[in-house]
């Protein structure tokens, strides 16, 4: 009968390995996005969140663009969800903001030793949707033609052309 005279806990962890999106990926505004992870261990619920870098309020601290090895201070984390269920796959409304550095966290809800990052950037870009006008519409020459466009995300400009061949070699700027 062996009994030991010096014990200590040992802490048996749970680990995760996010697959989507772990860098490169280019996502739209808006939409929805499966971020996907696999689970080493029992874990029940997980904790979502994701970081922009170059929105941060608190520069993250480590090289970049090196997330895997780059400590973001807790406040440069926003919640995508407190409380999933762990099941491997969440579906994620994108925000309207709109950046190149991107990254996102699954944590365990109970035990925030057990998380992974993605090991990359990924992209969130905005949509502009033309809703004016959407083809086939008659234009007199000389007249005035409304166009009009909705966005989703920050769009800070935008160049109206028009071609008369499908935009293969007559494209022409009206507005810059």
């Amino acid at each position: 009968e062996f009994i030991a005279e010096d014990a200590a806990l040992v802490k048996i962890m749970q680990g995760f390995t996010l697959t989507t999106p772990n860098g490169g990926e280019k996502w739209t505004a808006g939409h929805t996005e499966k971020i996907v992870w696999k689970t080493a261990g029992k874990s029940d619920w997980v904790r979502l969140e994701y970081a922009n870098p170059s929105n941060a309020a608190q520069p993250f601290i480590g090289p970049m663009p090196k997330p895997e090895v780059t400590a973001a201070p807790a406040e440069a984390w926003d919640l995508i969800a407190e409380r999933v269920q762990n099941g491997g796959v969440y579906d994620w409304k994108l925000q309207e903001q709109n950046s190149r550095e991107f990254l996102v966290r699954v944590t365990d809800a109970l035990d925030p030793d057990a998380s992974d990052v993605s090991d990359n950037f990924f992209e969130i870009k905005p949509e502009l949707i033309l809703s004016r006008p959407v083809g086939g519409e008659p234009f007199q020459i000389g007249s005035d033609a409304e166009i009009l466009w909705n966005t989703v995300g920050t769009v800070s400009s935008v160049r109206i052309q028009y071609s008369t061949d499908g935009f293969q070699r007559d494209i022409r700027t009206i507005s810059e």
